[in-house]
């Protein structure tokens, strides 16, 4: 049997829905309703992240290599921004309502990275429930530097003889976000995120371009972290 999913409450904070597949252009708060119109994301938009890329997936990992308690507080030691993150994961709730806000008159398109950057970001573009014949599936063209990734992922993924940049980019449950917006929205939203000085980071990967999704000229196949897979 399926399951069921309920909402108790108001969305009365101030600010609009942050959706995967479409949204709203609002002026002067104005009310969300069936016939309004909506954005959708084109080619050249800023694909962003906020947070950090394969924190929790090097968590996991060092972890997983211990075998008595001993060893796990030695790991927590050599890695523990990586082990908190797989350990004490934080909601970016505060970064997603000041962006709900922001979208009021700057629209975004806004999900969670639970799955990894190599699974999510194909979902974000997908657009599904909006496209028509004449449109194509968007790509994404990434530019993700080792001077982007926590000292701690490098670390690990060069001990295993692995692409921090790969490993980063496949690993999930990060609770980070990811989002796309224009160009013009992109300019805003980092001066707005200037004067939060307590939020997470807010960094851009890439852009949205017409056909598959490249990681530094390569192209990507969707796989990544899956919550089912046996």
């Amino acid at each position: 049997m399926p399951s069921g999913l309920t909402a108790w409450g108001d969305y009365g904070h101030g600010g609009v829905p942050l959706l995967r597949h479409k949204s709203y252009a609002l002026q002067n708060n104005a009310k969300i309703n069936d016939n309004q119109d909506f954005c959708t994301a084109k080619e050249g938009d800023c694909v962003f992240v906020i947070g950090e890329i394969g924190l929790a997936r090097t968590g996991l990992f060092t972890l997983e290599k211990t075998i008595n308690q001993h060893e796990v507080h030695e790991i927590i030691k050599q890695y523990p921004v990586a082990c908190n993150a797989h350990l004490n994961p934080i909601p970016l709730v505060a970064e997603g309502l000041f962006l709900s806000r922001f979208a009021i008159l700057h629209p975004i398109f806004l999900m969670d990275i639970s799955d990894g950057l190599m699974r999510d970001l194909p979902r974000l573009l997908a657009r599904q429930g909006i496209l028509t014949e004449k449109d194509t599936p968007l790509g994404a063209q990434l530019h993700i530097t080792e001077k982007d990734l926590h000292r701690e992922v490098l670390d690990y993924a060069k001990t295993m003889a692995q692409n921090p940049i790969n490993f980063a980019y496949s690993g999930g449950e990060d609770y980070g976000l990811l989002g796309i917006c224009s160009k013009e929205t992109w300019e805003h939203l980092q001066e707005a995120w200037k004067e939060k000085s307590q939020f997470s980071r807010l960094w851009k990967i890439g852009e949205v371009c017409q056909k598959n999704i490249t990681l530094n000229n390569i192209i990507t196949k969707e796989n990544g972290f899956d919550h089912f897979q046996k």
